[in-house]
């Protein structure tokens, strides 16, 4: 992943361009800011800045982005990432005939509620990004995405964009 500095625009690299990323959330790939050019996606807008030391990334978010009042989340994966999971206290569910503890996994809507929630604890230093992106979610304004590196057995590489489903509004 390479990024600008803010306010010159963000670059999501690869080798493939990002036609699956080309969507916006009002469906149009334009009023997102996304554009594809010479394998490269960028999304036209600054990084919001995050505070250091917010704990190595886990149960934390990758990259956010903020355009026209949107909220983009980036989950970034290398080549060789698992995609993550958070108990869900309290809760249950079916598995192979048993009843075990659940899990949210990453990409879910749950897992970004309990993420935000985690990072908006007091004393924090994620708190006020944050509380903001939780208010982006109760006014249906994010776009949560995955955008993951995939080598290729030659050694170049691509990448690939997933959408999640988006949260609901609250």
């Amino acid at each position: 992943m390479r990024s600008r500095p803010a306010g010159s625009g963000a670059t999501v690299a690869g080798s493939m361009g990002v036609t699956s990323a080309r969507r916006s959330a009002s469906g149009t790939p334009a009023s997102a800011g996304w554009r594809s050019t010479a394998g490269t996606g960028r999304l036209r807008s600054p990084r919001v800045a995050k505070p250091a030391n917010t704990g190595g990334g886990q149960f934390d978010l990758d990259q956010v982005y903020q355009k026209d009042g949107l909220f983009f989340i980036v989950e970034a994966k290398g080549p060789k990432a698992t995609t993550t999971t958070r108990l869900v206290p309290g809760e249950t569910a079916p598995f192979y005939g048993k009843i075990v503890p659940a899990h949210a996994i990453q990409g879910s809507p749950k897992y970004l509620q309990m993420t935000l929630e985690s990072m908006a604890g007091e004393g924090r230093p994620t708190r006020a990004l944050a509380l903001q992106l939780l208010q982006a979610v109760k006014e249906g304004k994010v776009v949560y995405t995955q955008v993951r590196t995939v080598a290729k057995p030659n050694g170049s590489a691509y990448f690939s964009v997933k959408q999640f489903k988006p949260p609901a509004k609250q």
